[in-house]
């Protein structure tokens, strides 16, 4: 799973700077190759969470969510450079998922009585 993500940010990254570089000096059908990558390189954000092998699982199980997150942020960018409806959306949409998903494992970890307050050696 590893090496398909990998190569798939590959062909996904060659596609979008390519298409870049053309869409500049005004060669036809770069709109296409834009899309196509942007497409690849959202599916292999999307599957990034799932080729991690960690061993916390409550840490991955909140990745997805950071990582859904990014794919819309990276949707919405692909749209916001097309001048397609509802860029703001799904730009707005991904950020709040990236934050709740950042803040929430967070907010669920509990003060364990042994943990060593960094501002208790000042006092």
């Amino acid at each position: 799973m590893k090496k398909l993500r990998d190569i798939l940010f590959i062909i996904g990254s060659i596609m979008v700077v390519s298409s870049f570089a053309l869409r500049m000096i005004h060669i036809p059908y770069t709109k296409l190759s834009l899309i196509a990558g942007g497409i690849i390189l959202l599916i292999a954000f999307i599957f990034t969470p799932a080729s991690d092998e960690q061993g916390d699982k409550t840490l991955n199980k909140y990745s997805y969510f950071f990582y859904i997150g990014g794919g819309l942020v990276i949707l919405g960018v692909l749209f916001k450079i097309m001048h397609w409806p509802f860029a703001a959306i799904l730009l707005l949409s991904g950020s709040v998922i990236g934050l709740i998903a950042f803040l929430l494992p967070n907010a669920k970890e509990k003060d364990h009585p042994d943990k060593d307050e960094i501002l208790d050696d000042f006092e």
